[in-house]
């Protein structure tokens, strides 16, 4: 009918469609939920381009007709049908749902059916036809302006039907109780964290340790070997059955029974070595007088140190012996002569000198002096070390309590605070009592701080780290990495390099808090970019809390529930992994919940919840699947600490997955309720820029919503009316109709429209030049795809074979950089191009009989050095009988006959 007021219709045909009585003006508040306008044509088509019954061109001053009818606008949309069936303007097709009394009732018979309230669809309009009957609506739209070739599926999916059992019902949940859902969440993660932070600790793990479950656990070294392989049973066997009779053993092979002496031994795996040399590498003596006084000042750092004297080799009297391996006890022989370090005359140091040269194969000075120096002649390099005593106060021997001896050692070279009452506590139970009464802390106030030797030795050269002190001392730049120079007045400048085992353990300690600084840079890297992706530095930080807090929660399980207990340096890698894909799954979620606002399907933000819920579930979960699977067959690993580490990575993954599902949810809805269409904080940002929105307008959905929510009133709800949209108001020039061509123009530009930077690329440059120009085309017109997917076969089998050649590394690993003092020089210097060897002695190999089995009942594979258990006896073996006897001989002779290729 003609609308009251109009001033003319382009045909007497031409019909106005609105859901409400006929004859009536409308206003805003009377709109039902779909407005749509479109032209119809009686069976004469007099007027107005048609096709299919569709009249196209015609001229509705609807402004005029209805002024007060200013809807919410929507954005344009394709028809669900032939493209014959007709077109809806972009300026024609609304969504208001401010009245439920408008909805669908026809104004003429002719009408079709009521739109559907899930789709914007016209049906009963008759599709064309070759033979004009009418047919089948496609499924596809196809475009062929703008696009090479192509075709964009319609969506059959209701996301608005939330009734499913899972992810709609969760989707309903999440509308329902977002912020109850949010907070609970928050509430169990933090729980779980600061149980793990402070919660009972394992004390085999950490001795000594009062509470935090998530500690690094002590290193031993049978952390990376085999327990189970014959190499780790054979010498438990041997050590255990030495240990179970000792006294026996001691008095065959004529030593003391019962307990070993205090420091009557030397502990070679933890003495302190320097290498001397000249820093030009001039072919001279390196004995001067100046270059052996500047040795004997370095060593006197270590044996003037307060705690050198409880940890020095131990003479019959009770004082700290002499060390046979010291270069400079050979110019120095007296402990005051070392104490002084006086400047020697050159007659004194080229007599030393040359006793030091002279018998170089059948003594220790072998040790001194370069793999080519000749009887009687000079060396321009020497090496002296510094060694320690074993068993320290209160252990019998090298083998008792092991790990406590060597947690005491380690006081040695890192420090410590005193205790209350001045003593020095290891840890409960530990066979360590504190060093004796005139100990470093008697008479010291509880918490001070002894230096360690190795703080010492940097201060002695003047070498610094950064930070210089505290807890993450040397932790971005080590101190090593500056090379311990003596320049010396007169002389060539003395290179001084030193080496522990104490020090190394340190030193990657050291490496292991620089790598965390470095996770520390990548945790800000990821949290800019996540800002940059969102346009939201409160959907970034919200995302970095549920990555970061993805660890302590997967280490609660791992602990608590999983009952792994071993924490190494190598888990803290796991941040690096949560990082990726945590970031990952939020841009997937974030950006379905952009798309989910350009869809028309979809009415309400629990459909758009669904819908983002769905895409991102299903993606996110595949790639979460494969990496927890990649780490679940690292599991099957005999090596502890990469078994331990794949299992917490995993848990740390599924965590990851869950929170993305249900926190990442909670956290953007709440966003795009309070500020998605203000472009930042509601209460303050009001005017920022379009750019950072995610949305130009609030649907009715949202604000009802924001209406429901008291923290949207208590904060912005004040302000919220200049934020509410702006009416559209439709003119004569936006009813026109337009052509089939613009038709298809119209609906590839709302595709790309929605399209990125990135999305172009792929879609304009990427995808044709890889799948070609022509779609569904065989694969032999697919030039490029099939040569990516050949390169590939080709990488696979080279990968193959390359695999199947590896063998074990022939070389030391090296640890260091070149710049680092403990570089491959040094490691190859400290051992190779010497005439002796490091204490010049052979390597001891044990041959074990009369032991049937290692029974390791109490043994625990994450603490492999407590409880490694006790030898089983062979009942058989008997040396009194003849035949056993004559097989002993002979594997004793078999050892000495046997050519070692030396």
């Amino acid at each position: 009918h003609r609308p009251p007021g109009a001033s003319h219709l382009s045909s007497p045909t031409t019909a106005l469609l609105l859901g409400g009585m006929q004859g009536t003006p409308l206003s805003a508040n009377d709109v039902s939920s779909k407005v749509i306008v479109v032209g119809l044509q009686d069976e004469g088509g007099s007027n107005g381009s048609t096709s299919g019954g569709v009249t196209r061109g015609a001229d509705i001053p609807i402004s005029a007709a209805y002024p007060t009818l200013t809807p919410p606008p929507r954005k344009a949309t394709a028809l669900k049908g032939s493209e014959e069936a007709g077109f809806v303007s972009s300026d024609l097709v609304f969504e208001d749902k401010t009245s439920p009394t408008l909805s669908g009732t026809h104004v003429d018979g002719d009408v079709p059916p009521p739109i559907k309230s899930d789709e914007i669809v016209v049906e009963g309009f008759p599709a064309s036809s070759e033979d004009g009957t009418g047919g089948t609506p496609p499924n596809k739209v196809d475009f062929a302006h703008g696009m090479k070739s192509g075709s964009v599926e319609q969506h059959e999916e209701n996301w608005d039907d939330v009734s499913g059992p899972f992810l709609g019902n969760w989707s309903r949940q999440i509308v329902k109780h977002y912020y109850y859902i949010l907070l609970a969440l928050i509430a169990t993660c933090l729980a779980m964290s600061i149980f793990v932070m402070y919660g009972p600790p394992d004390e085999r793990c950490t001795p000594g340790a009062t509470s935090g479950q998530m500690t690094v656990c002590d290193q031993t070294p049978y952390d990376w070997s085999l327990p189970y392989g014959n190499a780790s049973l054979f010498k438990d066997a041997y050590l255990n059955a030495i240990e179970s009779v000792e006294d026996e053993f001691k008095t065959l092979t004529g030593g003391t029974t019962g307990e070993v002496a205090e420091r009557s031994a030397t502990a070679g795996d933890f003495s302190i070595t320097w290498i001397f040399q000249h820093e030009d590498g001039s072919d001279s003596t390196i004995f001067t007088p100046k270059k052996v006084q500047a040795m004997c000042k370095a060593e006197a750092v270590v044996t003037q140190h307060p705690l050198w004297k409880y940890y020095c080799p131990l003479a019959a009297d009770g004082t700290c012996a002499g060390q046979m391996l010291s270069a400079v006890s050979r110019f120095y022989p007296t402990s005051q002569d070392r104490v002084d370090c006086a400047l020697l005359s050159q007659a004194v140091i080229d007599a030393r000198g040359a006793a030091l040269v002279s018998n170089l194969l059948t003594s220790t000075n072998g040790f001194f002096v370069n793999e080519g120096t000749v009887e009687g002649g000079y060396t321009n390099a020497t090496r002296s070390m510094l060694q320690l005593g074993q068993p320290l106060k209160g252990f019998t021997g090298e083998e008792d309590a092991k790990d406590d001896q060597r947690l005491v050692y380690r006081l040695f070279a890192k420090g410590f605070k005193c205790g209350s009452g001045g003593k020095v506590k290891l840890h409960d139970g530990s066979k360590f009592k504190g060093f004796e009464v005139a100990g470093p802390c008697e008479g010291k106030p509880e918490g001070h701080e002894v230096v360690g030797v190795e703080q010492k030795v940097f201060d002695h050269y003047s070498m610094e780290g950064f930070p210089a002190s505290g807890q993450f001392q040397g932790s971005l730049r080590s101190p090593y990495f500056t090379m311990p120079l003596i320049e010396l007045e007169g002389e060539s400048t003395l290179k001084s390099r030193f080496y522990s085992g104490l020090f190394q353990q340190l030193e990657f300690d050291r490496v292991v808090n620089g790598d965390l600084n470095f996770a520390i840079l990548s945790v800000a890297t990821v949290f800019c970019y996540i800002y940059f992706h969102t346009r939201s530095a409160a959907i970034a930080t919200a995302s970095m809390f549920h990555i970061v807090i993805s660890l302590p929660v997967g280490y609660f399980f791992y602990f608590n529930v999983f009952q792994y207990h071993y924490y190494s340096q190598m888990h803290i890698l796991t941040i690096f992994l949560a990082l990726g894909i945590g970031a990952d799954s939020v841009f997937v979620y974030v950006d379905a919940w952009k798309e989910s606002g350009k869809m028309h399907t979809i009415r309400t933000n629990a459909g758009r919840l669904h819908f983002s819920l769905n895409r991102t579930a299903q993606s996110c979960f595949n790639t979460t699947f494969t990496t927890v699977m990649s780490f679940v067959a690292t599991c099957l690993t005999p090596i502890m600490p990469i078994h331990a580490f794949a299992v917490f990575a995993a848990i740390v993954m599924s965590v990851n997955y869950l929170l993305v599902i249900s926190y990442t949810p909670c956290v953007v809805y709440i966003y795009h309720l309070h500020v998605g269409d203000k472009g930042g904080c509601c209460c303050f940002c009001n005017g920022a820029s379009q750019t950072c929105r995610w949305q130009e307008h609030s649907e009715q959905d949202t604000i009802e919503a924001r209406e429901a929510d008291p923290a949207y009133k208590c904060l912005c709800y004040s302000k919220g009316e200049r934020n509410l949209p702006k009416p559209v108001v439709i003119s004569e020039e936006s009813a026109v109709r337009r052509t089939e061509s613009q038709d298809e123009r119209e609906s590839l530009e709302t595709l790309l429209s929605r399209m990125g930077k990135v999305e172009h690329f792929m879609y304009n440059r990427f995808a044709p030049f890889l799948c070609g120009k022509v779609p569904n085309a065989p694969f032999y017109k697919k030039p490029v795809a099939c040569g990516v997917i050949l390169f590939f076969f080709g990488y696979f089998a080279f990968m193959i074979s390359s695999a199947a050649q590896l063998t074990p590394p022939k070389t030391e690993e090296l640890w260091f950089p070149e710049g680092h003092m403990h570089n491959s020089d040094f490691f190859k210097r400290l051992s190779d191009g010497w005439k002796g060897t490091a204490d010049n002695q052979y390597l001891r190999a044990s041959i074990t009989m009369g032991v049937e089995s290692m029974q390791r009942p109490h043994y625990n594979w994450f603490f492999p050095g407590r409880e490694r258990g006790a030898v089983e006896w062979d009942p058989s073996f008997d040396l009194s009988k003849a035949e056993q006897q004559a097989f002993f001989i002979s594997a004793c002779d078999a050892v000495q006959q046997h050519d070692c290729g030396g």
